[in-house]
């Protein structure tokens, strides 16, 4: 294991659970895994809210979002 510069998330052993005596290694990985088609669903999930939003939100946003939805695809 050890430090990947491509890696955005922590490994369980780099992870301070320092106060989180009962939080185990598995809770861990489910709570790091990728899900690729529960984000896709979140992203269709705020196409309504992006709409509705639009004129008042940041381009960059709309921007974010959109590079999010291409990699998932």
């Amino acid at each position: 294991m050890g430090s990947d510069p491509q890696r955005v998330d922590p490994y369980w052993e780099e992870f301070n659970t320092e106060g989180l005596d009962d939080f185990t290694e598995e809770q861990f990985d489910k709570a790091m895994a990728f899900m690729p088609d529960e984000w896709r669903a979140e992203i269709l999930s705020q196409g309504e809210l992006f709409l509705k939003l639009y004129d008042q939100l940041p381009k960059e946003l709309v921007y974010q979002r959109e590079l999010l939805a291409a990699r998932l695809v």
